[in-house]
């Protein structure tokens, strides 16, 4: 998949490594940066900063995080790409 720059959050040209991160079960912005999985791609080699911000009003509990590229998330996933994130509420 090739997408164009003025479309895309991080790479540009998906390939079998690329990754990104969704957030489950938070209400997070579908924005760049945050927990956008449609449009984000992450290669290896590059560097990308999240910056999720939960919002004030979110429940505290552990929620799971994963790579969801569509078409190739599976194998990350299996392979142990994913994990909890713990948040406390306010």
């Amino acid at each position: 998949m090739t997408a164009s720059p003025s479309s895309t959050c991080g790479a540009v040209v998906m390939n079998a490594a690329s990754v990104n991160m969704h957030f489950h079960g938070t209400n997070t912005p579908p924005a760049c940066h945050q927990d956008e999985v449609i449009t984000t791609l992450v290669n290896a080699g590059e560097s990308f900063e999240y910056n999720v911000h939960f919002p004030e009003d979110e429940q505290p509990g552990l929620y799971w995080y994963h790579p969801h590229v569509h078409g190739i998330a599976e194998a990350a996933v299996l392979g142990g790409a994913s994990g909890a994130n713990r948040h406390r509420g306010h």
